[in-house]
């Protein structure tokens, strides 16, 4: 019967999703920025994982209801208590399709905060590594222009190099600020996308085989 193996990969597909999540879900921290984006993206890369299982197990009863509606010709108590159990079966996946897509709408929506608030990180974190720069900078020049007095062509050749120095580190940490807001934006939008997909999906498929 290929019923049996569609629920049996259905089964398969929806507790893999669960173990997976929760196992990199614990322990929670959700004033992280950085985990709430990893928590996301994981969501939404497994979330084929739980459409499909989602798929197989509603593919499971319908398959039932049609053969068992083409091949009986006519109906005794006990088929009737069949059709009813697999009608049930497709009603409480339509349930928990609903549940899902209203979850991942949220998640979808969340995508704004997780944005607005890594963005204000991002840039906290900016200000902090400037200003340390710029005190290193400051502390560095008045040391050197205390022990260099005699000589102002060496302070002047060594003010350049601590220049050069201090640009370096401006630029290195303009870099890593741009990339880190790069992948922040590319991270939400990823995710964003992703879960309006999974919304669609699983809307679509609580219709599906509902007029049978």
């Amino acid at each position: 019967m290929p019923t049996k193996y569609l629920i049996l990969i259905g089964r398969t597909f929806i507790a893999t999703f669960f173990t997976v999540n929760l196992f990199n879900i614990i322990p929670l921290n959700l004033t992280n920025n950085g985990w709430l984006t990893q928590v996301s993206m994981l969501l939404v890369d497994t979330g084929s994982l739980l459409l499909l299982g989602f798929v197989c197990l509603k593919l499971s009863s319908v398959y039932l209801i049609d053969n068992f509606n083409k091949l009986s010709s006519s109906t005794t108590n006990e088929e009737i208590n069949f059709i009813t159990r697999e009608e049930k079966n497709i009603d409480n996946i339509n349930k928990f399709s609903r549940y899902i897509m209203v979850f991942f709408l949220i998640l979808a929506l969340f995508q704004f905060y997780i944005f607005f608030n890594g963005m204000n990180h991002i840039n906290n974190t900016y200000v902090m590594q400037y200003s340390e720069i710029e005190s290193k900078y400051t502390s560095q020049k008045s040391i050197l222009e205390k022990t260099t007095l005699s000589d102002s062509k060496d302070i002047n050749n060594k003010l350049k190099v601590l220049n050069l120095k201090k640009e370096d580190y401006l630029s290195a940490l303009d870099r890593n600020i741009s990339k880190t807001r790069f992948l922040l934006i590319r991270g939400s939008i990823k995710v964003f996308i992703m879960s309006v997909i999974w919304v669609y999906g699983l809307y679509k498929l609580s219709l599906f085989g509902n007029k049978l």
